[in-house]
């Protein structure tokens, strides 16, 4: 289930879910840094929800 507002972003392929965006901040959307082939191409802005950053 969705919050109503949320898009969740999924894999037209396998349909794994990597990442969502809410409809009140359209241009910003989370992405799961372990859905991405390489997670050093991208600098994280923010850590939500996690005992510790990414390093």
């Amino acid at each position: 289930n969705t919050s109503p507002g949320y898009e969740r972003m999924t894999c037209s392929v396998c349909g794994s879910l990597f990442g969502g965006r809410t409809s009140s901040e359209p241009k910003i959307a989370a992405i799961r840094m372990g859905s991405l082939d390489d997670p050093d191409a991208f600098t994280p802005k923010m850590h939500l929800y996690t005992s510790s950053q990414v390093s």
